[in-house]
């Protein structure tokens, strides 16, 4: 998994939005629904950058929060960078 999806622009050129993100986290909820495996792995994400460091607070939990409001049914436990 990719750690710090919100600075994915500055490290390699690409955005990845946080609805974006949060759709394929449910997507994937389904895929591990579905195939019923016999110990259920723990979904956990999206490991912004640093929400709590000043410089990075407001463009990090601005991400963290629209990540949210679309996954936030599907995630076991959310993580961030400190």
């Amino acid at each position: 998994m990719f750690s710090e999806p919100n600075s994915f622009y500055h490290r390699f050129g690409v955005k990845v939005s946080p609805q974006q993100l949060g759709m394929d986290f449910n997507a994937l909820r389904r895929i591990l629904t579905f195939e019923k495996i016999s110990s259920q792995p723990l979904l956990v994400g999206p490991d912004v950058t640093r929400p709590l460091i000043k410089s990075f607070e407001e463009e990090s939990t601005t991400y963290l929060k629209n990540f949210l409001r679309v996954a936030r049914k599907s995630l076991d436990a959310v993580t961030w960078h400190q």
